[in-house]
């Protein structure tokens, strides 16, 4: 495992994609060569390989890839390359992720966008919303994040997956999609979106903390 060079390549990758255009087709011998890589051995001999950037609802950028003549566009998630590239790929840990982040998204829809809008405040001069009493931690008020506080929001999807003899593996394969319309995996069952997001708002509960000190607690469990 070769995390040194990991690292550096991130990098490399990030400045290049950096100089790109969104929307526009391009052609690079450097993403070929992650192509080659893909945990999802989509690499083929045969194929040529064109990409372009799009941007989702949220503003972030994501890398697509079309192979030969289709003019289909799939996610293409270099970084899993890389981390193949360099032996530090781990599928559960990926599957794992995927699933988080759509039940994640779930949330935004009850008390915790509830609790944005009473502890935050749209401040027309930057722009951006700021914390109305400042980081719970440090107590600045530029940049705040939603914590939960308390009991963790994984401890929670947790208890939710053991209370329904749920596993990851089980609700990645039956219940979340990747959307092309937002550019993100989202969770697939009505159902179970209701039945998850009154069980979460029945234990969670939040603080506001500001970027530096949110990335601090998940290093150090603050």
């Amino acid at each position: 495992m070769d995390y040194i060079n990991y690292n550096l390549e991130i990098d490399n990758i990030k400045n290049f994609l950096n100089n790109i255009e969104t929307t526009k087709y391009f052609e690079s011998r450097l993403i070929d060569d992650l192509v080659k890589h893909s945990p999802k051995n989509i690499y083929s001999s045969n194929n040529k390989f064109k990409y372009v950037l799009r941007k989702n609802n949220y503003g972030t950028r994501t890398l697509y890839y079309v192979a030969g003549s289709y003019n289909r566009e799939y996610p293409f998630n270099w970084r899993n390359c890389i981390k193949n590239k360099h032996e530090l790929y781990d599928p559960q840990y990926e599957i794992n992720l995927r699933v988080r982040t759509s039940f994640r998204e779930v949330i935004k829809l009850g008390t915790y966008s509830d609790y944005s809008r009473k502890h935050t405040i749209y401040d027309k001069n930057i722009k951006k919303r700021v914390s109305i009493n400042g980081c719970d931690i440090c107590h600045i008020k530029e940049r705040p994040q939603i914590d939960h506080h308390s009991v963790f929001f994984v401890d929670i999807l947790d208890s939710y997956i053991k209370k329904n003899n749920l596993s990851y593996n089980i609700l990645y394969e039956k219940y979340i999609k990747f959307d092309n319309n937002i550019k993100r995996w989202t969770l697939n069952d009505n159902k179970m979106l209701n039945e998850w997001l009154w069980f979460h708002d029945q234990l969670a509960t939040y603080r506001i903390l500001c970027e530096t000190c949110n990335k601090k607690k998940e290093n150090k469990a603050i």
